[in-house]
């Protein structure tokens, strides 16, 4: 969500929602850390879905720490 952008409830489902379908995509991908670069963005935001965004980060990082250093 940009900066100084209307915020509306409309508007934040759509973005958790897109987030979530680009965080799957990247998963299938194996894109691990694109996966979790989009997740962050949602949980930064402080949206409904943070916490869920918050939840994925941490089992992506879980499953595949081979992608992660240990300052990420």
């Amino acid at each position: 969500i940009r900066k100084g952008a209307k915020r509306t409830d409309t508007a934040d489902v759509w973005f958790v929602r897109s987030g979530f379908a680009a965080d799957e995509l990247m998963e299938a991908e194996g894109k691990w850390q694109v996966a979790v670069a989009i997740l962050q963005r949602v949980a930064d935001a402080g949206v409904t879905g943070a916490q869920e965004a918050s939840g994925r980060i941490t089992r992506i990082r879980a499953a595949h720490p081979e992608g992660f250093s240990r300052g990420e």
